[in-house]
């Protein structure tokens, strides 16, 4: 026995009640329990009282509590200076005197003796009772869990003042149920009030859910245990291995048509799944699991005849442009129709700028085929498991998006579109590019098997299409699965001739609007390209035709909108009263350029083509500019700024050297002197926040310094492209048509590229070319002599080196 001390530190239990006998986990703020545990010189027990109360009230005289022992304290927050501890409850206690010391909450307690009437045969005929219903109850559990087996031996070796507590404890009862208990003395009196309680548990078993919801997880998995097997003791015939759902599931396998492993698998888990409690944890996720093999198109395909001829019709109907992609579908539409019954055909990966019609292509070619359409975006996912899906031992566990775009489209052959496959990431949990590649390699995902379903799946029949704005980021491994077909960003004649036929009528609609009630004349469509877009889609026209749309929408319905004010004219003051003024002006690049050091190069990158300005300018003071004050430059006399790649750098320190060894022969420094001598030079690429990389800047940063030394401005209308050598070579660059297409978008009319480029300027619509003037060179000499009109050329005194054999 334990002395229980005449003043001892108190815990308030909001809404529980710590019966003698019971062990249970609380928090409490009184510090004097910490303060006792961390003096290590104290033997002592630690005795509390533990006393319930509702709402958070504060206990009074007279109230009746539970004298605790600390068994261990678990956790210690400081901030919050609240001690986590597992107490057992001991006796019954009256609190006399509640005070505070130390600022922590203490009383003067005394134990309560229970009132026993030895003689009563009346309390001997209850406990009898109480002991056949508590036998009744472990019948009931088929004692198969050893909390219970436990329980039962201690009937001999516990008094029964105990065993009426430790039924109360142990039965679904109510907070004021055992706070009743608590409160009654009288042993005779406690036991009237514990059967009835004990007899309502015991009728309580027949409905397995009453005995889940009202108790603690630990409780629940047990009490869960004890269910499955009662549920395995049934007859095989019962009502309940013969459930609705079941049978619906089976008549779902059935109709599936699954073919032989799949049975297999099936089969197995719907016998684990009649075994099973229906409110077992596991029920729900084998169910889910069987769903799934269920659902999944095993055997359903779906397609028609491909008449190529409209096929092409359909294309050109949906999408302007884009004759080389066009042609590349066609195609692959052709052998498809030869080769139907064995087609492993490329994995088509179309790349271009945002907003060109990438993804509307691969739906249009799921409409040909007449096969279901499917989406899965790639971007930002960076967890291999989206792609093979969770294994099913994992909480939350679900199917890849292989798996699932398979299951949505209700076939085994639809077309499904990778999405920004060049936006993949990487993590902690694997590569996703490295999980595609199983999925897009011809020869491997007949057996495509998914960490969830795990079963191999036939991926064969499905045509896999892929986007992307750029091959640089697409692993090397999954590029060579891939046939890429470069999808070139708009003219303007070809964005005209979309906002005017798809874009205009679209919005009218979206917005609900009719044709007659707005005016767009193509003058006004041409502004809206000109002076508020400069992108290769057409996303941006579409968004500022939405806004004067939506003005228009504002006007028709204001009822002071008079009958001769509709329809609405956009002209280009009504444009500019909806968007304000123009965000790009040809102007703009004029008044950058025509001065000396100054040259205007083209770029490609994701978004398209783009026009880069370069200006160069000398250093006043080079001398005081060393390597150890820019250990970040090529060289002490240059110095480069506008957020530049290696690559870039590179080219900048080459373009310069090349200079320097020629510089003598265009009359810059006198033979046999340097040029940056008594100079440094500083060359920037704006805008300053934007990345640039690449080699085809080359040329342009040459004439930029050319310009520089000579004091002669290049000619403000034309741009450069093309890498250069240190024997002053032009070698070819790639993405013309979209750096030709950024010039004629600038208002640029010359263009100066290397010669070896001229193949690939065939892309390009004629009315462009028409409208340009392409000057094609190979070495530097031709390129100066284009960029200064002959002002700048070789000197006629050229020094020669003879050599003797």
């Amino acid at each position: 026995s334990v002395n229980i001390p005449d003043q001892i530190p108190i815990i308030m239990l909001p809404n529980q009640v710590l019966l003698p006998g019971m062990t249970l986990r609380l928090e409490s703020t009184n510090g004097h329990v910490m303060e006792l545990h961390m003096k290590k010189d104290i033997d002592l027990p630690i005795i509390v009282g533990v006393v319930p109360t509702a709402d958070s009230k504060e206990p009074k005289e007279g109230t009746v509590g539970t004298a605790a022992i600390v068994n261990q304290i678990l956790s210690v927050a400081v901030p919050r200076r609240t001690v986590t501890l597992t107490c057992t409850g001991l006796t019954r206690i009256r609190l006399h005197d509640i005070f505070n010391k130390k600022n922590y909450t203490f009383a003067r307690v005394s134990v309560i003796e229970d009132k026993i009437d030895v003689d009563s045969t009346e309390v001997s005929d209850l406990m009898e009772q109480l002991k056949t219903i508590l036998a009744k109850l472990f019948y009931a559990f088929s004692l198969q869990d050893l909390s219970h087996l436990k329980l039962e031996k201690a009937f001999d070796s516990i008094s029964n003042t105990q065993l009426i507590d430790l039924c109360a404890a142990f039965v679904s009862t109510s907070f004021e149920e055992k706070m009743e208990i608590l409160q009654t003395i009288d042993l005779c009196s406690r036991l009237k009030k514990v059967i009835p309680l004990a007899q309502r548990y015991v009728k309580e078993i027949g409905n397995p859910l009453a005995l889940v919801s009202g108790r603690k997880p630990v409780e629940r998995g047990v009490v869960m245990k004890i269910l499955d097997n009662r549920h395995a003791h049934l007859p095989a015939n019962s009502e309940n291995s013969e459930s609705k759902d079941i049978a619906e599931l089976k008549e779902k396998l059935k109709n599936a048509k699954l073919p032989p492993h799949a049975e297999k698998v099936a089969s197995r888990e719907l016998a684990r799944l009649q075994k099973m409690s229906y409110y077992n944890p596991e029920h729900a996720l084998i169910r889910n699991y069987i769903e799934l093999i269920a659902d999944l198109p095993w055997s359903i395909s779906s397609s028609k005849e491909v008449d190529v001829h409209q096929a092409k019709e359909e294309l050109d109907r949906d999408h302007y442009g884009l004759f080389k992609l066009k042609r590349r579908v066609i195609e692959y539409l052709a052998v498809s129709k030869l080769n139907s019954n064995n087609l492993r055909g490329p994995i088509l990966c179309f790349v271009g700028p945002p907003g060109v019609g990438k993804t509307s292509v691969g739906r249009s070619v799921a409409s040909i085929l007449g096969r279901q359409f499917q989406r899965i975006s790639l971007g930002g996912i960076a967890n291999q498991s989206d792609i093979r899906g969770h294994r099913r031992t994992y909480i939350g566990s679900m199917p890849g998006r292989i798996i699932q775009a398979i299951k949505m489209a209700g076939t085994n052959n639809p077309v499904i579109l990778l999405d920004e496959i060049d936006k993949l990431g990487r993590g902690a949990h694997g590569i996703p590019a490295a999980a595609l590649l199983e999925v897009l390699d011809p020869e491997q995902n007949c057996n495509f098997v998914d960490h969830y379903l795990n079963i191999p799946f036939d991926l064969s029949r499905t045509i896999f299409i892929a986007t992307a704005n750029t091959t640089s980021t697409i692993p090397s491994p999954l590029l060579d699965r891939l046939e890429v077909i470069k999808v070139s960003g708009y003219a303007q004649e070809e964005k005209f001739q979309i906002a005017k036929n798809y874009l205009v009528p679209k919005q009218i609609s979206l917005h609900g609007l009719k044709p007659e009630m707005l005016i767009v004349p193509d003058d006004t469509i041409n502004l809206l390209i000109k002076g508020y877009t400069k992108e290769a889609g057409v996303r941006a026209i579409e968004r500022k035709l939405a806004a004067v749309c939506r003005a228009v929408a504002v006007k028709i319905v204001d009822p002071n909108t008079k009958e001769s004010e509709i329809p609405v004219l956009i002209d280009a003051e009504k444009v500019v009263e909806i968007l304000g003024g123009s965000v790009y002006l040809e102007e703009d690049i004029l008044n950058r350029t025509g001065v000396a050091g100054v040259a205007v190069g083209l770029a490609y990158t994701s978004v398209g083509g783009t026009v880069l300005i370069v200006e160069a300018t000398l250093l006043p003071t080079p001398a005081g500019v060393t390597s150890e004050i820019l250990p970040s430059f090529p060289s002490p006399n240059l110095v480069l700024t506008g957020l530049l790649g290696d690559v870039m750098r590179e080219s900048a320190q080459l373009a310069l050297n090349w200079l320097r060894s020629v510089a003598h022969k265009y009359g810059l420094v006198e033979p046999g002197q340097d040029l940056l001598k008594h100079n440094g030079i500083h060359i920037h690429f704006p805008a300053g926040a934007v990345s640039k990389e690449g080699p085809s800047a080359g040329v342009t940063i040459a004439i930029a310094l050319i310009s520089l030394f000579t004091g002669l401005p290049v000619d403000t209308s034309m741009a450069f492209t093309g890498e250069i050598t240190l024997q002053g070579i032009v070698l070819p660059v790639g993405g013309l048509r979209e750096k030709i297409l950024a010039a004629q978008r600038a208002g640029l009319t010359k263009i100066v590229l290397p010669k070896k480029s001229i193949n690939y300027v065939d892309e390009i619509p004629k009315d462009i070319l028409n409208s340009l003037e392409l000057i094609y060179v190979s070495r530097m000499s031709e390129v100066i002599e284009a960029a200064f009109s002959g002002q700048v050329s070789e000197s006629s005194s050229i020094e020669t080196v003879k050599c003797k054999l």
